[in-house]
Formats: C-alpha cells, structure tokens, sequence
C-alpha cells in the first residue's frame, strides 16, 4: 500500500532491523495525534461557538478530531513511511494471527508439562 516505490522515492531495500515495525509506527502516530485532534478541535469549537458552546457539543468536536487526525496521520504513515513498504512489512511486522499463535503454543506446552507432573506423582 505505500506509495513510496510508485513515486519513486524507495529503491527497495530492507530497513535496519532496530527501527520500528509499521503497525507500531501507526499505532503511536495515531495516539499521538488524536490528543492533538482533540485539543485542536475543542479549540476550533470555541472559536466558532463562542459563548454557546455546551459540554456535549465540545465533545463532540473532540471526538471528530480525534478520530480524524489520528485516520488520517495513520493512513499517511502507511503511505509514504519507508518501515511500511511490502519489503519490510514481510520482514519485520508479527502476521494477524501471531499472539492466537503463541498462546496455543503456550497452552500446548502447558498440556505437555502438566501430563509429564502427573506422570510424575503417580
């Protein structure tokens, strides 16, 4: 999905593998920027309400700030941050699936050990 290699601005090449993974870069770019959202919008809301402004109506605006600055850093990100090119998301980012994973994994291993203690104390 990034647009960097259409644009011509990747040549393809791995990230370091201490940088940060894609869904992680979103996820902290999007928290951050929906408190900005938030704040910036309250702001708005005064400014264009005046004296009239209510808690709810606040709110309001401060809810639909968040929730489209943090949509709309995320998806730039996505676009245009180099960890999010295919190439590093195949290297580096966890599949969907990965904590479902780990926790069968963990649950099999406990099977394992709970047999072999029974086994034991019989």
């Amino acid at each position: 999905m990034a647009l960097r290699r259409a644009l011509g601005m990747s040549d393809g090449e791995l990230m370091r593998a201490d940088a940060k993974p894609c869904t992680r870069l979103m996820r902290h770019t999007a928290a951050i920027f929906s408190v900005g959202g938030a704040l910036g919008f309250w702001v708005l809301c005064s400014l264009h309400y005046g004296p009239r402004t209510t808690a709810p109506r606040i709110l309001r605006w401060a809810a639909c700030g968040a929730a489209s600055t943090s949509l709309s850093t995320a998806l730039l990100v996505r676009l245009f941050s180099p960890e999010c090119e295919p190439q590093n998301i195949a290297a580096f980012d966890k599949p969907k699936n990965y904590w479902i994973s780990e926790l069968q994994k963990s649950s099999i291993s406990l099977d394992g050990q709970l047999k072999r203690f029974k086994l034991q104390s019989e």
